[in-house]
């Protein structure tokens, strides 16, 4: 009996081979390249290129069908043999239409292919033949197809929802179209031998893959998009706006192309066999390659949209010149009408040089943006297109011809596992089978003939997407065990570690901007503060002042334990003010008075000088503003305190309140090595200063009174009016943490000079 099943078998085989063999697929392919006028959209031509090429491949596919002899035997004309090749074959786009510039000129090339199964011809082209309403239903949908396409070559540029309804209306009359060619092309297949039911039961199923409800939705949706977005540029008058609505558009237009052809996506199921599988990952890869080079091609329009549009905004804007003065005009009078005019055209030019960095920052900043959208929209479009990509050579395919032989070895008793040796078409790989029962070690070892292995592939990288073995999937029919063992892995596909770069492109853009818009946020708020740098740099000796944005803050000893001077804690509120980032150097004290008044000068130009008293100080300002043209003084207590505090925040020392990382920070007794040091070795505070706590003293400008805070008005105070000492803070070299607290006070007269107390420069902003 089982012979005969295995007879039957073999026979039902052969006759299904014999017969797929009799048949003959012809392809036929037509590539069509158009240029994009300048009154037409480049949507317009694709689409106008998509309906040609699908023409011109059927017009191919008739002149054969011409030569058939079934067909000549009706007497048909040429255009109806193109009508009749639509009925039976189905026109497909290779790839997705492509762009590209040659010579300034912008092209679109589309590729169109059309495959007719002979075998099922003839059956086709009788029932079509002997059905009057079908052929004239042919026709009609023919003649139809070219008018759509005539129609969309005469189109204007601004015709947007009137492109949109023709391609709505294309894509319907195509797939009405493919569902009654694969009605005939299944009732062919059907009417042949039983043996091809296998054939018909697939396109059956892909006739119910390609249902019109979430095609149609899709269609529905994009259309309705396409439509809001067109009437959002039509009203939009503003260049700017209207570039960026540009922008966006062609970003969202390229993701519904991308959308549609996932909606035509076969699913991976188990029947996936490899070969289909090899087929749908160069699909991909070219579907891939395809959106890359729409996607660069995006963002380079992208970006110059907005340059262009910035560069003509900018050569809008001219200065608001005052009218000169008549040379007519009395002497008397002229010089002072010329200092007038001088001035209000410096104004005028003042406001134009703003008006054009304004645009010139706008422009930088979307220009950061474009450079952020683009990897963020190529990320989201090819993200679907890489996950399947990845699904498919995640996947483990086994071929008939796949057994492999397998040698086991001697037991490894260390490692509780038998060595094994896997081979396949004369390669070896080697493998373990870990069995750590003893028992059923033993038993394994006797009936190791039992063990049979499988060789499982998987799709890779190379000249040509390929497979290797990577997996054997090995069975031991006496134990009822079976196990699937990694012996090798695939090389990646190139387009997936491509789009774990373009992730990491996207998260550093994205940071980037973030940093542009922190600090173009923050100019702003220097320009309303009258400010145009946080730094001044002194044109006479160098030294650098950053700028303290004002607030209020806490002062005195938030944290317990300090002196009586330092309480009661009470808020203050200081202005805005420019704040040396140094204390007061040996090089600067001697580029100004001359002399080098410093115990430590060993140390160099680049220490601290001391040995200075409050009075000589003010005698180094006056110098120096003088010079410089700079109005500098001492900070007040409460400035001190508040950027010591990295803007008033609650910390005990410069940059931390962590006494054990104070020497991160600080030159105090415990480290200093009995001197001072240079300034800037150690951590500045939040604010950027450095040596706010530690290496000398600093001079403040207030005058000490012990219970001042008792009395201290809120809004920057100044110290009391009179006194006979003068406030020093901040510690020093020889003196241990609990001096160097933020809000530690100590008095000095004002002509004392010490090895331990120096001095840092305030800058107050003119209100």
């Amino acid at each position: 009996m089982m012979k005969k099943i295995w007879l039957f078998l073999l026979m039902f085989t052969g006759i299904f081979s014999y017969s797929l063999a009799l048949a003959e697929v012809r392809v036929f392919e037509k590539e069509v390249v158009e240029a994009v006028g300048q009154n037409q959209r480049r949507e317009q031509m694709e689409a106008f290129a998509v309906r040609k090429a699908k023409r011109l491949v059927m017009e191919e596919a008739g002149r054969h069908l011409l030569s058939m002899t079934i067909v000549q035997n009706y007497q048909i004309k040429q255009d109806d043999a193109a009508a009749i090749a639509s009925g039976v074959v189905q026109a497909k786009i290779v790839g997705s239409p492509y762009v590209q510039v040659e010579n300034g000129v912008l092209l679109v090339k589309v590729k169109a292919r059309a495959d007719m199964d002979t075998d099922i011809l003839d059956h086709q082209i009788q029932e079509i033949m002997a059905d009057k309403e079908t052929l004239k239903k042919l026709d009609a949908d023919w003649r139809k197809d070219k008018e759509i396409e005539e129609t969309l070559l005469k189109l204007k540029r601004s015709e947007a929802k009137m492109l949109g309804k023709l391609n709505a209306q294309a894509l319907v009359l195509d797939q009405e179209r493919e569902q009654r060619r694969l009605s005939r092309e299944e009732r062919a297949v059907r009417a042949r031998d039983e043996s091809l039911r296998i054939e018909a039961d697939r396109i059956a199923k892909e006739r119910q893959l390609q249902a019109q409800t979430r095609i149609v939705q899709t269609l529905a949706d994009q259309e309705k998009a396409r439509q809001e977005e067109a009437v959002a540029l039509a009203v939009e008058k503003d260049r700017i706006k209207r570039a960026l609505l540009e922008n966006e558009h062609r970003w969202n237009d390229l993701a519904r192309r991308a959308k549609l052809t996932q909606d035509s996506w076969i699913t991976l199921d188990d029947d996936l066999t490899l070969k289909e599988a090899m087929e749908e990952a160069k699909n991909l890869k070219a579907e891939i390659a395809d959106l890359t080079k729409r996607l660069d091609i995006q963002d380079n329009e992208n970006v110059a949209n907005i340059e262009n549009v910035y560069t003509l905004e900018i050569a809008q804007i001219k200065p608001d010149l005052p009218p000169a003065p008549d040379d007519a005009e009395k002497t008397e009078t002229r010089d002072q009408r010329m200092k007038d005019y001088q001035a209000r055209a410096d104004a005028a030019n003042k406001d134009y040089e703003a008006a054009v960095e304004k645009l010139r920052a706008d422009r930088n900043l979307k220009l950061a943006e474009a450079g952020v959208a683009y990897p963020e929209q190529s990320v989201k479009i090819l993200e679907p297109f890489i996950l399947r990509l990845q699904r498919l050579q995640a996947r483990k395919f086994a071929l008939p011809e796949g057994a492999m032989t397998v040698v086991l070895g001697i037991q490894d008793t260390d490692k509780s596992r038998f060595p094994m040796t896997l081979t396949y078409k004369g390669e070896n790989w080697p493998a373990a089978w870990a069995c750590s029962d003893p028992n059923r070690a033993m038993d394994f070892a006797r009936t190791q003939t039992d063990l049979k292995a499988k060789a499982l592939f998987q799709l890779e990288e190379g000249k040509e997407v390929s497979y290797r073995l990577t997996a054997a999937h090995v069975t031991h029919a006496g134990m009822k065990e079976s196990r699937e063992l990694e012996l090798a892995k695939p090389v990646i596909f190139a387009e997936i570690g491509a789009f774990e770069a373009m992730r990491t492109q996207a998260a550093a853009a994205a940071n980037k901007l973030k940093k542009l818009v922190k600090d173009m946020e923050r100019a702003a708020k220097l320009r309303a503060f009258g400010i145009t740098s946080e730094i001044i740099k002194d044109p006479v000796t160098g030294i650098e002042s950053l700028f303290i944005e004002g607030g209020c803050y806490r002062m005195g000893d938030t944290f317990g334990g300090g002196d009586p001077g330092e309480q009661p804690v009470h808020e203050v509120c200081v202005r805005h003010f420019f704040m040396g980032k140094y204390e007061v150097t040996q090089g600067q004290w001697k580029q100004v008075m001359g002399s080098n008044p410093a115990s430590f000068k060993d140390c160099g130009d680049d220490c601290p000088v001391e040995k200075v008293s409050w009075d000589d100080v003010q005698d180094f300002i006056r110098r120096l503003n003088s010079q410089s043209g700079m109005h500098y003084r001492l900070p007040t207590e409460a400035e001190w305190e508040y950027a010591t505090r990295s803007g008033g925040k609650n910390e005990k020392w410069a940059g931390t309140s962590d006494e054990a990382s104070l020497g991160d920070y600080a030159w105090i007794a415990g480290n200093s090595g009995g001197k001072t040091h240079a300034v800037g070795q150690k951590k500045p505070n939040g604010l950027g200063l450095y040596d706010m706590s530690g290496n000398v003293y600093e001079w403040c400008n207030d005058w000490f009174v012990r219970n001042y805070y008792v009395q201290s008005p809120k809004d920057n105070p100044t110290g009391p009016f009179t006194g006979t000492s003068r406030v020093e803070r901040g510690g020093a070299w020889s003196f241990d943490a609990w001096f160097a607290r933020a809000s530690y006070r100590v008095r000095n007269v004002p002509g004392l000079r010490s090895d331990s107390l120096g001095f840092r420069l305030a800058l107050p902003i003119r209100q």
